[in-house]
C-alpha cells in the first residue's frame, strides 16, 4: 500500500466530523443529542480512528520488514517518524491548556501533569478531566510501543515469521483485550449509563482491541490480497445489516420524551440495562469499523477537487483539529466569546455557539498544524527508513531473515 488511498482519507475526513458533531450535543440540549446519536452511536469517529490507526501501522511496518529485513535502527526510526507526527502538537495542547488553568486559577487538583506526557494518565483507570480528549492518544502510543517492542522480540528471539506473529499479536491483543471488558463488566457494573461509559470508555487496556482489529485487515490485506479484496461486498453487507437491526432495535427501546439519562432501554417486556447496552456499544463498534475497511479501501475517487479537498482534511489537519476541539474550543473558547461578545443571541445562542465551535476547531487546528506540526513533519520526511549499517553481520542476519519473513 502506497501513497494515499482516498477510501480511507474519507473515511478520517467522516471520522473527524462525527466527533465534531457528537461532541457539540451538549450545545444544543437533548433534542440535539438524541437525534445524532441515531447515526452515530455504532460507528462513532474515535473508533475509526483507532481501527484505521491499525490498519495503517500494521501495513507499514508489514512492507518494512518484508522489504528491508528486521533491523532495530529502522523500527527505531519509525517510532521516530510516528512521534514527530503525535507528539509536538499534544504537548503544545497540554502546556495551553495547563496555562490556562493556571491562569484562571483553577488548578490542576490531584491531576499528575507528568503522567500526560508519558501517556499514563488513563492507563488502567479512569481519566482525569483535564485534556479528556488525550484518552484516545493513549491508546495509539501504546499501541505503537507494544507492536514494535514485541515485533523485534519476536522475529529476532523468538524464530516467529513475519506472517504467525502479526497475525498472533492481532488475535492476542483482541483476546486480551475483550477479556478484560468482560472482566468489569461482570465485577464493575454501574447502573448509570454514563458512569459505565466513562468508567469503560477511558481505559487503554480496554481498547487495544479496536488498533488490533485494524491490524488483523493489514494482515489479510498484506498476505491474503485476494480474500481482502473478493470479500469486501460481502462484508460491508453484513456491517450494514448490523447497523441497521441495532438501530432499529435501539429506535424501540429509546423513548424520545425522555433525557437520555432517563431512558429503561426497555423493548416490550425485555428491558437492556445501561451497562448491557453500553457493552453492546463497546463490542460491535469496532467489529463493524473493521468489516467495512476493505470495500472503503478499493473506492475511487470521481471528481479531482473533492479528491484533494478530503485529502487535505483528512491528511493535514484530522489530527490538529482533534487535539483543539473539545478541552480548549468547546469548553474555554467558545463560552468565553459567547458570554463576553454575544450575550444579545438570545434564542439564538446555541446556533451561534454551534457555528462558532466548528469554525474556531478548524482555524485553531489549521494553525497547529501550520505552525507547529507542519515544521517538524518536514523532519520527519529527512527520517529515511533505510538498512542499518552494513556490517557483515547485520547484512547476513538481516538476508536470513528477510529470507524467512519473505515465505
Amino acid at each position: 500500500m502506497n501513497g494515499r488511498n482516498f477510501g480511507l482519507d474519507a473515511l478520517r475526513c467522516y471520522a473527524i466530523a462525527s466527533v465534531l458533531l457528537f461532541h457539540s450535543h451538549s450545545l444544543f440540549g437533548d433534542g440535539y443529542f438524541k437525534s445524532f446519536l441515531m447515526a452515530l452511536v455504532m460507528v462513532d469517529g474515535v473508533t475509526i480512528f483507532f481501527v484505521m490507526s491499525g490498519f495503517l501501522i500494521g501495513n507499514q511496518l508489514i512492507q518494512i520488514v518484508r522489504t528491508k529485513g528486521l533491523f532495530l535502527t529502522d523500527l527505531c526510526k519509525f517510532m521516530g517518524r510516528r512521534w514527530l507526527k503525535t507528539l509536538p502538537g499534544y504537548y503544545v495542547m497540554i502546556v495551553v491548556l495547563a496555562v490556562i488553568q493556571s491562569y484562571q486559577q483553577v488548578g490542576l487538583g490531584s491531576i499528575n501533569l507528568y503522567e500526560y506526557f508519558f501517556f499514563i494518565q488513563n492507563f488502567n483507570k479512569e481519566m482525569p478531566v483535564f485534556f479528556l480528549e488525550s484518552w484516545s492518544l493513549s491508546v495509539e502510543e501504546w499501541f505503537y510501543i507494544s507492536i514494535v517492542i514485541l515485533l523485534f522480540i519476536g522475529l529476532r528471539w523468538c524464530g516467529n515469521s513475519l506472517k504467525s506473529f502479526m497475525l498472533m499479536f492481532a488475535l492476542s491483543l483482541i483476546v486480551f483485550s475483550n477479556s478484560l471488558k468482560y472482566y468489569y463488566y461482570n465485577f464493575h457494573t454501574q447502573q448509570d449509563l454514563g458512569e459505565f461509559m466513562t468508567f469503560f470508555m477511558n481505559r487503554v487496556v480496554l481498547y487495544l482491541d479496536r488498533p488490533a482489529l485494524g491490524l488483523l485487515a493489514a494482515y489479510f490485506y498484506q498476505f491474503h490480497p485476494q480474500l481482502f479484496k473478493r470479500s469486501r461486498y460481502l462484508l460491508l453487507s453484513i456491517s450494514v445489516t448490523l447497523i441497521l437491526t441495532i438501530l432499529i432495535l435501539f429506535s424501540f427501546a429509546f423513548d424520545f420524551g425522555k433525557s437520555f439519562e432517563q431512558q429503561e432501554w426497555a423493548i416490550g417486556s425485555v428491558r437492556l440495562a445501561h451497562n448491557q447496552f453500553g457493552f453492546l456499544y463497546l463490542n460491535l463498534a469496532p467489529l463493524i469499523v473493521f468489516l467495512i475497511l476493505p470495500a472503503v479501501f478499493y473506492i475511487k475517487p470521481g471528481v479531482h477537487w473533492i479528491e484533494k479537498i478530503i485529502t487535505f482534511g483528512s491528511n493535514k489537519l484530522s489530527y490538529a483539529i482533534y487535539l483543539v476541539h473539545g478541552s480548549f474550543v468547546l469548553t474555554i473558547l467558545v463560552p468565553y466569546i459567547m458570554v463576553n461578545y454575544f450575550s444579545f443571541a438570545g434564542k439564538y445562542t446555541n446556533k451561534l455557539s454551534f457555528l462558532l465551535y466548528l469554525f474556531l476547531s478548524v482555524s485553531i487546528g489549521a494553525l497547529l498544524y501550520f505552525f507547529v506540526e507542519k515544521p517538524f513533519l518536514r523532519l520527519k520526511k529527512k527520517i529515511a527508513i533505510l538498512p542499518s549499517p552494513s556490517s557483515v553481520a547485520s547484512k547476513t542476519i538481516g538476508a536470513n531473515l528477510n529470507l524467512k519473513l519473505r515465505g
